[in-house]
């Protein structure tokens, strides 16, 4: 998968994306808005939120999104039903996996081109994605 305009800090286990010159907190400062596939373009969106004061004082959009184009592997798992749903929107990592069995239950973080991103939530959730790009977009600009 090619990163477009974004990369994982802190890996294997990230919570922060550096992207357009800045750093996204994934799990102290945006809010997870949920997903949208399109399947007619073969295209997957995750959508988060900043709250909108603390983004005016340090990032250049209140709402950013990750767009997969040519989606290959989709699989998400449920959630901890003992858990709150307020812990659905939280980002607990993301990582770098290896592709080559994706039934292989999350092999170890790797380098390189050839992976999938695994994105871990608060709830015990797991959205794993592998496909030839991701990009970060800014949604909104202050």
């Amino acid at each position: 998968m090619k990163l477009v305009n974004f990369s994982l800090l802190r890996e294997p286990h990230a919570v922060e994306l550096q992207a357009l010159g800045e750093i996204w907190d994934l799990h102290n400062i945006a809010e997870y808005l949920g997903m949208r596939q399109d399947v007619s373009s073969n295209t997957f969106q995750m959508t988060w939120r900043i709250d909108p004061q603390y983004a005016r004082r340090t990032h250049s959009a209140e709402q950013f999104y990750i767009l997969f184009a040519e989606v290959e592997h989709l699989e998400i798992t449920s959630r901890d039903k003992e858990l709150p749903y307020s812990e659905d929107d939280c980002v607990a990592s993301v990582s770098r996996i290896g592709y080559t069995d994706p039934h292989v239950p999350f092999p170890e973080a790797i380098q390189g081109d050839d992976f999938h991103l695994l994105f871990k939530f608060q709830s015990g959730q797991t959205i794993r994605i592998g496909a030839k790009i991701a990009q970060f977009v800014c949604d909104e600009k202050k």
